[in-house]
């Protein structure tokens, strides 16, 4: 298929994306595969591209329908230490909204979070009381 037979889109924001992405638009499909594909290196990039790719999903959790999976497991690694501060609990409210608005996304939104609860251990560190 070309642009000309599906028509061109504008893919400006993540909710765009998603949107085209949800109707099987070939120009989204492969903008979700860049940003799935992206996030892996999301450590290494700098505060400000952070805080632009962020917030463009802040008021879309009900774009995350089923065949977003991938992009929500991606965003379910992202460590939340590289999350910048000032849009953390933005980003954890995402990640809430997008569990409790669609549940086959709960289940690894919720291990997540389970995951971040969980004390870090050492095991090779010694006991002393």
């Amino acid at each position: 298929m070309t642009n000309k037979q599906v028509g061109a889109v504008n893919l400006v924001s993540g909710s765009d994306i998603l949107f085209y992405y949800n109707k099987g638009h070939p120009d989204a499909v492969f903008k979700y595969k860049q940003i799935c594909n992206a996030l892996l290196s999301v450590d290494t990039w700098n505060e400000k591209s952070k805080n632009g790719f962020f917030v463009q999903f802040f008021d879309c959790a009900h774009r995350f329908v089923q065949p977003t999976e991938l992009l929500v497991e991606r965003l379910c690694t992202v460590s939340w230490s590289s999350v910048p501060q000032p849009i953390l609990s933005q980003f954890v409210t995402l990640l809430k909204e997008i569990a409790v608005t669609h549940v086959y996304h709960t289940k690894v939104i919720i291990e997540r979070f389970f995951d971040i609860l969980l004390p870090i251990v050492d095991i090779n560190a010694s006991e002393s009381n």
